[in-house]
C-alpha cells in the first residue's frame, strides 16, 4: 500500500483517533492495546466533578419542599462531591479532528507526534462486546444539567415514596445511588473551554482498584492506575505464490497520520513499522498538512 503526504478529507467521515508520541505509538502497536487511565488522574480531572456539582444543585431544590427525608438529602449534598475521590472509571481519549494544531503541539513537544485513527463504528462495536462505551464528550452546561436531572429525579421520586427507615434507596444510601448512576456519565462531561478538541472517550465499566485488571505506572504526579484495553483485530487472508492463503489476525487501524515537522524518511519508516508489526492500515499512512515547525 502506498503512502501519501496528503489525506483526502472524505476518508475521515467515520474516523476518530488517538494522538500520541513515538514512545506511545511503539507501545500501543507492540502490546496490541491502549492504556485507559483512571478518570481522577487525567490532566483535566477536575471536570469529572461537573456532573456531581449539577446533582448538588438539583438536590437543593428538594430542600424547599416538605419531606421526612430532609436529613438524608442534606447529608448527600454534603458528601456527594467526595464521591469523585473513589472513581472506578478508566478512560481513553480520542478526537474527531484528525489534523489539529493544538493536539500536535500538545503531544509532539520537541519530537514526532502521531494520530492513530480508527473506524468509529467498528471501535464502538468492539468496545461494547467488552462492556465499554464510546461516547462523545459534551461541553454545554445546559446539556450537563439536563442529563444529570434525568438521572437524579427518578432516584429522588423513589426516595420520596419510601416510608422513613424503609425502602431500597434508604437501605442502599441516596449518596451511593446517585454516585453509582452518575459515574460513567460524568466521565463524558467537559468544560466548554475544551470544545475545540472534539473529544470522544472510551469509558470502562466500573473497575475497582482491587481488581487484578488494574495496573500502575510512574509519572510526575506519582503512581497512576490504568487498565489495558485490547484493540480490535480483523482477520485477513495473506497470499503467497508458494503456499495456500493463510488467515492472520491483524490490528484493525484505519489510518496513521504523522504530525507536522517530520523529516522526509519518517513517514515511510512509520508505515513500514505498522505493516511489519501486524497492523492492517485500512487507508494507509499520511502526513499532516498543518504548517507548524516543532521547537528545537
Amino acid at each position: 500500500m502506498s503512502t501519501s503526504e496528503q489525506a483526502t478529507p472524505s476518508i475521515f467521515d467515520t474516523l476518530i483517533g488517538h494522538y500520541t508520541d513515538s514512545a506511545g505509538l511503539l507501545g500501543i502497536v507492540s502490546d496490541g492495546s491502549m492504556r485507559a487511565t483512571n478518570i481522577r488522574f487525567l490532566n483535566d480531572a477536575q471536570e469529572y466533578k461537573l456532573a456531581f456539582q449539577e446533582a448538588v444543585i438539583i438536590l437543593r431544590e428538594y430542600l424547599d419542599t416538605e419531606t421526612p427525608h430532609r436529613n438524608i438529602i442534606e447529608d448527600t449534598i454534603r458528601d456527594l462531591p467526595l464521591s469523585t475521590r473513589a472513581s472506578s472509571c478508566f478512560v481513553i481519549s480520542f478526537s474527531e479532528h484528525y489534523d489539529s494544531l493544538s493536539q500536535w503541539r500538545g503531544y509532539g513537544g520537541s519530537g514526532q507526534a502521531y494520530f492513530i485513527g480508527f473506524n468509529k463504528e467498528r471501535l464502538a462495536s468492539h468496545a461494547a462486546t467488552l462492556g465499554w462505551r464510546l461516547t462523545p464528550c459534551t461541553y454545554d452546561r445546559g446539556v450537563h444539567h439536563w442529563v444529570t436531572r434525568q438521572i437524579v429525579e427518578p432516584i429522588m421520586r423513589e426516595l420520596l415514596e419510601e416510608a422513613p427507615g424503609d425502602g431500597r434507596i434508604q437501605k442502599w444510601g441516596l449518596h451511593n445511588a446517585i454516585s453509582f448512576a452518575l459515574e460513567t456519565i460524568a466521565a463524558s462531561f467537559k468544560h466548554r473551554g475544551f470544545r475545540e478538541e472534539a473529544e470522544v472517550r472510551l469509558i470502562s465499566p466500573p473497575i475497582r482498584y482491587a481488581s487484578p485488571l488494574v495496573k500502575y505506572r510512574p509519572s510526575h504526579r506519582g503512581i497512576i492506575p490504568y487498565v489495558d484495553f485490547p484493540l480490535p483485530k480483523v482477520v485477513t487472508s495473506l497470499y503467497s505464490e508458494a503456499v495456500p492463503p493463510v488467515d492472520e489476525e491483524l490490528l484493525d487501524v484505519e489510518q496513521l497520520i504523522l504530525g507536522p515537522g517530520r523529516d522526509e524518511d519518517s513517514l515511510g519508516v512509520a508505515h513500514a513499522f505498522m505493516r511489519a508489526s501486524g497492523v492492517k492500515l485500512g487507508n494507509g499512512s499520511f502526513g499532516s498538512s498543518t504548517p507548524f515547525v516543532r521547537s528545537q
